[in-house]
């Protein structure tokens, strides 16, 4: 059907009783009813549901609604029935019958909502029973768990659009109340959507306050607040299990009833703290991040943080508890410089590193002699706490690493077996010398194992019936314990109790460790992504700049205005200007007028490099010797810059920018105190990309690579003047790799993905430093995968950023007269319509610019077509 704005306000009206839409809502409602697919970020509480509980309503058929957590489910279903809205949840708390009910009530058109979890798509029969509802639409909620930049990523969300093999496609509307960019790419790439309308709404909380204290002793501060507290309740978040015991413990000293919660405690443990949580009876909680999901307590008065968190998604989604009534509410970090250190910790266990996952891959192969090529049929009956020992890695990284070489098929699983096994690790001659020479009860207990599995178990491992050995051989079990753990000491045999883990098998054939069927190098990005998450996080907490337009600042919202005049940064003055030397003050000038020539487009880095006069690699295709800050700070050492920068931060003369590329600009303030403005920098490539040695260099390691596994010479993968003439050509797929003249079929399907990739990334790499346009770092690198021949589509997921995002960048570049010569940006049709519509409007807003050519077009599409238009005008 045909949206109406009227049946949509009476709906809303008539079942929840509000007399307008938020902000964004409509547009929302519209898009999915007219059959667009959506992607909604929206905090929680700031209307989420509605956008598609209307639609659900305003459509025939029933509304499929993925969400990951029980309990959410559940409450969301009580709050439809009471407002008079057929809706049913399907999950594992139901019986078998109650199940067919729901299904039933679906496929006869009584229900219009039905949420599901997202395993619920793993059952085929579930996926059958769907081919007889008439679907309306699927909505995903908590979208952001489908991306492994989100800070709740679950495997079980990719899978899905499986569900579009039962139902045929339909539109999707995807909700989720923290994603960056970045994140909403995944959304938009991993759900498959089309053409989606993007909506970010609602961050700003006006009625919370945002502070972050820099404090020693975090728990007697604590005990003041809540001193300070005379109604309603706090959360307190710490980083670990063991912090969060601490930390109640320490405020029950100060005289506060405090429960504890945390995933290591028992189950009716938490169920109770969070029931008298929740009931009121206990006001204060101290918690991992474990708690929250789903909970919704609206007299929530401090959310205090003892620790840094991860990401500034999941700091805002955990401060964001408090306040949920309306009333004003404190958002609290206690902060100390030396707090990163917990989270690098969790970093590094979560993103191990190379040459440790390298390290154990080769310690798994070596325990059970397997040579390159080979495969092994061994067990490994070593928990992670001995695989650890073996390799030197760290005990809290090897989970990691073991579940990072399941996920790749790398090592199986072996199932729990009931009986025990055994394996004798010496010789048969070492044996009956440590018989001879032990103990009696040892003998009797060497004697019994050997009678049960035999000599058989000197070259396998052998199942052992324990209970039936011990009638047999009248052995106690504690003595056969103390026996056991003796023989094992002695180096005589492996012994692995009944019932417990079976171990693990390498599944795999063993590779040279350069070729390790593991993305190493992504692994190592999202490492350094998390790092990067991690400072974004760190600046938060010491940013003198306003915390609210900080926050709305990096979730892209477009309410950010003005500044709160009610965070620790604006009710707090800045530090005093002290006194500078004249030599402090000369280096301040020049780091201010470098920041007003680079105009915010660059960080740190690039800043110093400016004033210290030094061609980095970054910028040595720039002519960057032009400018006039341009080694104004040779005399001075870094030391002295980072003290001076340090300075330009504190009092509130320069800003970091919320993204995790941060970059430097200059405040008000910071632009009166300057001596000397200069107007913004256009730096440009000195020439055009020149061929280079080193991607022959690294197609001739990856044929060494090759060459290794095959235990081949490296001629004989592929000849030197061939492996010129890809270099030549740098073909962008097998396809044009197979063009390439003298390169074989076989050649192409055995190495020809390696040679593709190597030749990518080279290319992203050399092309990104050889842009010809005049333009913006960001704005350049789009441009440059443009002239290769990237669709928008195409460089929003080479890039992780938003086709809008994109579409800006193209913009920018149109406008600052970029040559698009040869690229095709969008199509002969819409140009013409947009042009026919500017001629005559010249200042027309996207959204009325979308009115009149037609809903099928997309914002990306319609701002590049207007860009266009307009500078042919």
């Amino acid at each position: 059907m045909a949206y109406s704005s009227i049946i949509a306000s009476e709906l809303l009206n008539s079942y929840f009783g509000y007399t307008s839409f938020r902000a964004g809502q409509e547009d929302v409602i519209r898009t999915i009813v007219n059959g667009g697919d959506v992607v909604v970020v929206m905090p929680t509480g700031g209307g989420k549901s509605l956008c598609y509980q209307i639609p659900a309503l305003m459509q025939s058929g029933v509304a499929i609604v993925i969400s990951p957590l029980i309990a959410l489910m559940q409450d969301q279903v009580v709050a439809m029935q009471r407002t008079r809205i057929p809706a049913a949840f399907i999950n594992s708390t139901l019986s078998q019958e109650e199940i067919a009910m729901r299904i039933n009530e679906a496929r006869a058109g009584r229900l219009k909502l039905l949420y599901i979890a997202p395993e619920r798509l793993d059952s085929m029969i579930f996926l059958e029973e769907l081919r007889s509802f008439n679907i309306s639409f699927l909505a995903v909620d908590e979208a952001h768990c489908i991306s492994e930049w989100g800070h709740d990523f679950r495997p079980s969300y990719l899978q899905i659009t499986r569900i579009f093999k039962a139902i045929g496609r339909v539109p999707i509307i995807a909700l989720t109340a923290t994603a960056t960019a970045d994140v909403r790419a995944d959304i938009v790439r991993h759900l498959e959507l089309r053409r989606p309308e993007i909506f970010v709404r609602g961050f700003d909380r006006p009625n919370l306050s945002y502070h972050t204290e820099i404090v020693k002793n975090k728990a007697e501060r604590i005990g003041d607040i809540l001193d300070e507290t005379k109604n309603g309740s706090t959360i307190i978040y710490c980083g670990s299990r063991k912090r969060v015991e601490e930390f109640a413990e320490r405020i029950r000293e100060y005289g506060h009833y405090t429960l504890a919660y945390h995933a290591g405690l028992a189950d009716a443990h938490r169920q109770y703290a969070q029931e008298e949580f929740l009931s009121g009876n206990c006001r204060i909680l101290v918690a991992t991040s474990a708690f929250g999901m789903g909970i919704d307590k609206p007299d929530v008065r401090n959310v205090i943080h003892c620790d840094l968190t991860l990401s500034l998604e999941a700091y805002y989604q955990e401060s964001g508890r408090a306040g949920r009534d309306g009333l004003p509410s404190n958002c609290m970090m206690l902060y100390q410089p030396d707090d990163r250190r917990l989270m690098e910790y969790f970093i590094r266990a979560t993103y191990p590193e190379r040459v440790q996952i390298q390290a154990v891959y080769e310690t798994l192969y070596e325990m059970t002699g397997t040579p390159i090529g080979a495969k092994s049929t061994t067990p490994i009956l070593l928990n992670n706490r001995q695989i650890a020992a073996k390799a030197h890695v760290p005990e809290p990284n090897i989970s990691s690493i073991m579940s990072l070489l399941a996920q790749q098929g790398i090592t199986r699983q072996i199932r729990s077996n009931p009986l025990a096994v055994i394996q004798f690790t010496t010789t048969h001659e070492r044996i009956k010398e440590y018989y001879h020479n032990t103990t009696a009860e040892r003998r009797k207990t060497l004697s019994a194992l050997l009678r049960s599995v035999g000599s058989q178990a000197l070259d396998a491992p052998a199942e052992v019936d324990v209970p039936a050995m011990f009638a047999k051989h009248d052995i106690s079990s504690q003595k056969f314990e103390t026996s056991v753990r003796a023989l094992e000491h002695a180096r005589i045999l492996r012994f692995q109790q009944p019932g417990k883990d079976g171990g693990l098998v390498l599944a795999l054939e063993r590779m040279p460790i350069a070729q390790i069927p593991i993305n190493l190098d992504a692994l190592e990005r999202r490492r350094e992504r998390a790092y990067l998450k991690l400072d974004v996080v760190e600046r938060y907490a010491s940013t003198s700049d306003c915390k609210r337009n900080y926050i709305l600042s990096y979730f892209e919202d477009n309410e950010l205005s003005g500044i709160c005049r009610n965070c620790s940064s604006c009710n707090s003055a800045p530090e005093p200007s002290k006194k500078l030397s004249k030599r402090s003050e000369f280096l301040l000038q020049t780091i201010l007028s470098a920041c007003s020539e680079l105009d915010g487009r660059f960080g740190k880095n690039t800043l110093y490099a400016i004033i210290f006069g030094e061609k980095s690699k970054k910028l040595s295709n720039y002519k960057i010797d032009n400018l006039q800050s341009f080694g104004q700070a040779r005399d001075f050492s870094r030391n002295e810059a980072d003290e001076i920068l340090e300075y330009a931060f504190t009092t509130r003369l320069l800003r970091y920018g919320a993204e995790l590329y941060p970059t430097i600009s200059l405040t008000e303030e910071g632009i009166r105190r300057a001596t000397a403005i200069y107007k913004p920098a256009d730096l440009y490539h000195r020439e055009e990309h020149k061929p280079s040695d080193e991607l022959l260099s690294r197609l001739m390691q990856l044929r060494d690579e090759y060459a290794e596994f095959d235990n081949c010479r490296a001629d004989t993968i592929i000849s030197d003047e061939s492996l010129a003439s890809i270099a030549c050509a740098a073909p962008a797929s097998l396809k044009d790799l197979a063009k390439i003249s003298g390169i074989s079929g076989a050649f192409v399907a055995r190495c020809g993905h390696g040679v593709v990739e190597v030749v990518r990334s080279f290319n992203l790499a050399e092309e990104a430093r050889s842009a010809s346009a005049n333009l913006p770092e960001t704005v350049m690198t789009t441009y440059t995968l443009l002239k290769r021949g990237r669709s928008l589509q195409q460089i929003s997921e080479d890039r992780d950023i938003m086709p809008a995002t994109v579409a800006q960048h193209i913009e920018e570049a149109v406008q600052r007269g970029a040559d698009f010569t040869g690229i095709k940006l969008v199509s002969d049709e819409l140009f013409a319509s947009v042009a026919d519509v500017v001629r005559h409007n010249s200042t027309i807003a996207l959204k009325d610019l979308r009115n009149i050519v037609g809903a099928r077009y997309g914002y990306p599409e319609l701002r590049i077509a207007a860009a266009l238009a307009h500078r042919k005008h």
